[in-house]
């Protein structure tokens, strides 16, 4: 069963916490805004970048949501789009950051691919353009061996968390990973993201003892780890994200994540 936090934070906490983060979180969408980006035409890093960037104060304001309704542990599920999202931020910012860039634009023709073999199977009558272009894709998608993974890394996501930073260095001079995130949050994210059994321990009735929905659901602890999940990741990603940009960081704001998960003394 997953790992609890011994201390679970009262309603009151989780409020406030959460009003906190959106004040946050629209601190940093207005200065993107206001910092008029204007993305290189002829580079991906930039249009990638701000699009990721994006989505995960997106998907921090639903988490937020799912909060503010009850919904704990549906909204720590959704954290695993936001490491998901670190984690690509993370691997192309790292190095070789236009060559992935591009990558990651391109896997669209992968996808696409997939389409044409499922659109026939299941709907006869269509058609299936053939065009030039069309053909252009499938000849882009060759450069892509599954259709689940755009970096073609050995290990697909667990490859972008450990590859070594080469920012950021720990005592003795080697490059950091985010692979604890990987293997502790990313892990327990997963069981709510695939409803496995350990995702649906809340929903069990105690033996003898007549079921109902969500009888036993325990939504404090995982909307805290819902919030914290939200907070270190959009911090973490802007902080790869504004370096790939070459644009200095908010500093300021990026502060108010990391206080706002510090441990209290």
């Amino acid at each position: 069963m997953n790992p609890e936090p011994h201390n679970v934070p009262t309603d009151l906490d989780i409020e406030c916490k959460t009003k906190s983060l959106l004040q946050i979180i629209e601190k940093l969408e207005r200065h993107i805004d206001e910092s008029e980006f204007v993305p290189a035409t002829n580079q991906h890093r930039g249009q990638v970048v701000l699009a990721l960037l994006s989505k995960s104060l997106t998907v921090g304001r639903a988490v937020c949501c799912l909060v503010q309704s009850g919904f704990g542990e549906e909204a720590f599920g959704l954290t695993r789009t936001l490491m998901d999202i670190r984690f690509n931020v993370r691997y192309i910012s790292n190095r070789d950051t236009e060559a992935r860039a591009q990558r990651y634009v391109e896997f669209f023709a992968k996808d696409s691919q997939g389409w044409r073999t499922i659109i026939p199977k299941y709907f006869p009558n269509m058609l299936v353009s053939n065009s030039e272009e069309h053909q252009q894709v499938i000849e882009i998608a060759k450069n892509y061996k599954s259709p689940h993974d755009w970096s073609g890394e050995p290990h697909k996501t667990k490859s972008l968390a450990e590859e070594p930073d080469t920012y950021e260095f720990d005592s003795r001079g080697n490059g950091i990973t985010a692979l604890a995130d990987y293997e502790i949050f990313y892990k327990m994210a997963s069981h709510f993201v695939h409803a496995t059994v350990c995702g649906i321990e809340s929903h069990v009735a105690p033996r003898f003892d007549t079921f109902r929905v969500r009888i036993n659901c325990d939504t404090d602890s995982h909307a805290n780890l819902a919030l914290n999940c939200v907070a270190a990741q959009t911090a973490t990603t802007f902080v790869c994200g504004f370096r790939a940009l070459r644009y200095e960081q908010p500093d300021e704001i990026l502060r108010e994540l990391f206080d706002l998960i510090k441990p209290s003394a």
